[in-house]
C-alpha cells in the first residue's frame, strides 16, 4: 500500500513593519504632500520630496512582506495616491488584477510597483486603535505637540520634522504596545475581527475545535509559476521598443518599376 504523502506545512511569511506619517500644505483647500517620515527596523527616514518618500515606502527586502502602518491611512493614502497617479503614472483600482504600477484599495491597500507579485500592504491602525494619535501619546506619556500649519508651501523647519518624527514614534509605540503587529500577521485588521478571534480561541480551548487563520493575503497580484516571474515594466517596455525598431528596419517596401 502506497504511503500517504505528508501534508506540507504552509510557509510562514517574514514581515517588515514600516511606521509612517505625512504632513501636507494647503490642507483646507487643496492638500499636497509636504514632508513624510518612515521608521523601518528602528531607523528613521524623513523626506521633503514625494518620490523619495514613495520609493522608500515601497522598497522591498527579499523574502519579506512589507506592511506600512498609517494612522488614518484613508487620508494619507488619498494624498499619496493622487501624487503617484499624477507624477509616477500609477493607476488606482485598474479593471484587472496583476497590473504593475497599480494601487488597489479596500480594507487595506495593495501597492504594486514594477513587480505584480510582491505588493506593499498599507494598513490603517485606526481600525485597531480608534481615536486620535494624540490620545495614545498621552497614555504613553509622550505628548504629540502642536500640529504645524502651512496654508501655502514653505520650506519645512526643524520643528516641523520634529513633530513628524514624534507622530511616527507614538504610532510605533502604541501599535506595538497593543501587540497589533501579531494581529496584522494573523489578518486581524479591525476591532471586530479581534473580538471574533478571541471568542473562537475560548471556544477552541473548551471544545478542542481548531480554527484556521488566513493571515494577511494579497488579493490582486498576478499569477505565475515559481520559475515564471513577470518582467519589470521598464524591461517589458524596452523589449517592445526594440521589437518595433527591428520591424521597421526589416520592412521591405514594394516599389513598382
Amino acid at each position: 500500500m502506497a504511503k500517504r504523502k505528508k501534508k506540507q506545512q504552509k510557509k510562514q511569511h517574514d514581515y517588515t513593519f514600516v511606521y509612517a506619517d505625512i504632513e501636507t500644505f494647503s490642507p483646507s483647500t487643496d492638500p499636497q504632500y509636504w514632508i513624510g517620515g518612515l521608521k523601518i527596523n528602528g531607523k528613521y527616514y524623513a523626506y521633503d520630496n514625494f518620490k523619495d518618500f514613495w520609493d522608500k515606502m515601497t522598497e522591498h527586502e527579499k523574502g519579506k512582506r512589507r506592511v506600512v502602518i498609517f494612522h488614518n491611512s484613508k487620508y494619507d493614502m488619498s494624498i499619496l495616491t493622487y501624487h503617484a497617479k499624477f507624477y509616477l503614472g500609477y493607476t488606482e483600482n485598474p479593471g484587472q488584477n496583476g497590473m504593475t504600477k497599480a494601487i488597489y484599495t479596500g480594507l487595506y491597500h495593495e501597492v504594486y510597483t514594477d513587480n505584480n507579485q510582491t505588493p506593499t500592504f498599507v494598513v490603517d491602525s485606526k481600525n485597531l486603535m480608534p481615536g486620535s494619535l494624540g490620545s495614545y501619546g498621552k497614555m504613553l506619556n509622550f505628548e504629540k505637540g502642536e500640529t504645524p500649519i502651512a496654508t501655502v508651501y514653505r520650506k519645512p523647519l526643524e520643528s516641523d520634522y520634529k513633530y513628524l518624527k514624534r507622530d511616527v514614534d507614538i504610532l510605533e509605540m502604541a501599535f506595538k504596545a497593543f501587540n497589533h503587529e501579531e494581529s496584522v500577521k494573523n489578518g486581524l485588521l479591525t476591532i471586530s475581527s479581534l473580538s471574533q478571534s478571541s471568542i473562537k480561541d475560548i471556544h477552541s480551548t473548551r471544545t478542542g475545535t481548531t480554527y484556521k487563520r488566513n493571515g494577511l493575503r494579497r488579493k490582486h497580484g498576478g499569477k505565475s509559476s515559481k520559475d515564471d516571474k513577470p518582467l519589470p515594466s521598464c524591461v517589458r517596455e524596452q523589449i517592445e521598443s526594440d521589437c518595433e525598431a527591428f520591424k521597421m528596419r526589416e520592412t521591405v517596401y514594394h516599389r513598382e518599376t
